[in-house]
């Protein structure tokens, strides 16, 4: 009866040896997949340069392609 303990014992010991094997290779993968979220800082950067971005075409648009309307329709009001 030890001797059959003992193989069995040895047999779980291999699967557990295989279980832990896979739960390692998804381990590392999770781990992997991980490393590439962008964390939160690196996310307000991204919306503040977007908002920079349209604030400065918004500025550009109004500088350089509405001042001419504005001005006309500024010459029209004060007549």
């Amino acid at each position: 009866m030890t001797a059959e303990f003992v193989a069995n014992l040895a047999d779980r010991v291999g699967r557990l040896e295989v279980d832990v094997g896979h739960i390692s290779r998804k381990v590392s993968t999770i781990e992997e997949r991980i490393s590439h979220i962008p964390t939160r800082a690196d996310l307000w950067k991204t919306v503040a340069v977007a908002a920079g971005a349209v604030i400065g075409a918004m500025w550009f648009a109004l500088q350089f392609f509405a001042k001419p309307y504005l001005d006309s329709l500024a010459s029209q009001l004060i007549r």
